[in-house]
């Protein structure tokens, strides 16, 4: 279900485009996951002890020993004009100053966490971007909170016009 609107101004921006359907809050869970857990793993199983299916990560910082993550870059002949990195892994003492994200599902119920963060390393060098499941593992702590999402379901499916997988909004009676 997309939802269109046009730019109805005299000038010469684009067309304004998007996808929205109306979602109301739920609940809030404010947390904390310990050292050694992996990022995704960690707020995959507060999702799930606390029956969130859809939300958003309001707020994640932290200390972690390993971070894993993407970024985009300039790539001709793909769908939007960019490609994503090799996956870059960093280690050491990497401080977490800011992560936000939204918690989708797939079509089969799988949890599809997106989340885009910045951190330093000991050297106060800045890096940042779209991290990966499966290699963020906490050193001291992450705190989090989570904010739950009822009225919308907030899927993750292939966007053909991008060349990516994207959220993909629809209503929701729930």
């Amino acid at each position: 279900m997309e939802s269109v609107a046009i730019n109805m101004e005299k000038t010469t921006a684009a067309p304004l485009r998007y996808q929205a359907v109306p979602a109301r809050a739920g609940r809030t869970v404010v947390g904390r996951l310990l050292p050694g857990t992996d990022l995704f793993a960690g707020l995959e199983a507060v999702c799930r002890e606390h029956g969130i299916k859809y939300g958003y990560i309001d707020c994640a910082i932290g200390c972690f020993k390993k971070v894993t993550f993407v970024y985009a870059v300039p790539a001709a002949g793909t769908p939007s004009g960019i490609a994503y990195t090799q996956p870059a892994v960093c280690e050491g003492v990497l401080e977490f100053f800011g992560g936000s994200g939204v918690i989708c599902q797939s079509a089969g119920g799988e949890y599809l966490i997106h989340l885009h963060g910045s951190f330093c390393d000991e050297n106060a060098h800045v890096r940042g971007g779209h991290f990966l499941a499966g290699g963020n593992i906490v050193v001291t702590t992450l705190d989090f909170v989570i904010n739950e999402i009822h009225g919308a379901k907030l899927l993750r499916t292939y966007d053909p016009e991008t060349g990516f997988v994207q959220i993909s909004p629809e209503p929701s009676p729930a």
